[in-house]
């Protein structure tokens, strides 16, 4: 019974220690977090959807040369087209937090930190929204649905003052659209593994548009076909105003060559694929696969027309 008694006792005493600690560790981060220069500050609050914890105990400790490079750093990881001067992903998710804040604006709180600001921020305009100001049925708290494919989010306001609450069950759907996500916007470096090279959309003369890249032969996989070796492509584009998606384009391109031709090969493959737009402001998702190895190239690009 003494042993017993003892054993809680000590028990008892290892999990005052840890609560502690803990305590003391998460006082002394709260402590480093407030003693950061005002932008530092700044950024982690602007990150915070996309930055991990390990990230953040890390950047608080750093010195002020090594929060600047960390920053650098955090964005290159998180960059589909490192080999260019732009970073697609970062523009398009500050773009997003500033769309937020207007579009979604709720009962003392800024848009963007909301439940709807957080979800358009991390998977972009809903594919189809749609809007219910008395709820399902007269009397009921407005309700929205958005849909990205055939996964519906919720928003409940209950208090009929904008602060539109996301629907518990929902949580389930943004966990498959954050696999989708990681295709179409990858956290690091997840698309240009393996399959590196130059895409743009380009004007010509008469006026129209194409989708131009250079992909290199060393990159694509080739297989032997009776007399000729073939590769596959695929080419994918899908195209939205502010408002809305306009089109989407997919296209596998083959490429087919004999022996000989296969130890001659300039560097690169060349792509030229039109793509017809009207007169107007557009974000395009560009995508270039190669079929047998699933790798790709991301771009995303404004243009105006």
């Amino acid at each position: 019974m003494l042993k017993n008694k003892n054993i809680r006792y000590f028990s008892g005493l290892l999990l005052i220690v840890f609560v502690l600690l803990s305590f003391s560790c998460t006082s002394k981060y709260k402590k480093a977090k407030h003693a950061l220069p005002q932008l530092d500050r700044e950024f982690l609050t602007s990150v915070q959807y996309l930055i991990t914890g390990k990230e953040k105990k890390i950047f608080v400790y750093l010195s002020e040369k090594e929060r600047k490079d960390f920053i650098i750093d955090f964005w290159k990881k998180r960059d589909p087209s490192p080999d260019t001067e732009e970073n697609e992903y970062r523009d398009t998710y500050y773009e997003r937090i500033k769309e937020a804040s207007s579009l979604f604006i709720s009962s003392g709180k800024n848009g963007w930190l909301t439940d709807r600001g957080r979800t358009y921020i991390l998977f972009g305009p809903p594919e189809r929204r749609d809007i219910f100001p008395t709820g399902y049925s007269f009397y009921e708290p407005p309700v929205e649905i958005w849909y990205y494919g055939m996964f519906p989010i919720i928003f409940v306001d209950n208090y009929r003052d904008g602060s539109y609450k996301i629907v518990y069950s929902s949580y389930t759907y943004l966990q498959q659209i954050s696999k989708a996500e990681m295709i179409l916007h990858p956290k690091y470096d997840t698309w240009n593994k393996n399959l590196i090279g130059k895409m743009k959309i380009e004007k010509s003369d008469s006026g129209k548009q194409y989708i131009q890249a250079e992909i290199p032969y060393k990159a694509i996989v080739f297989h032997k076909s009776k007399e000729k070796y073939i590769g596959v492509l695929i080419v994918e584009a899908i195209v939205f105003t502010k408002e809305e998606e306009v089109s989407r384009i997919k296209k596998n391109i083959e490429i087919k060559i004999t022996g000989e031709e296969l130890k001659k090969l300039p560097d690169t493959y060349e792509v030229n694929e039109l793509i017809e737009l009207k007169t107007g402001k557009y974000t395009i998702k560009l995508k270039i696969t190669d079929k047998t190895t699933g790798k790709g190239i991301y771009r995303l690009i404004k243009i105006e027309v």
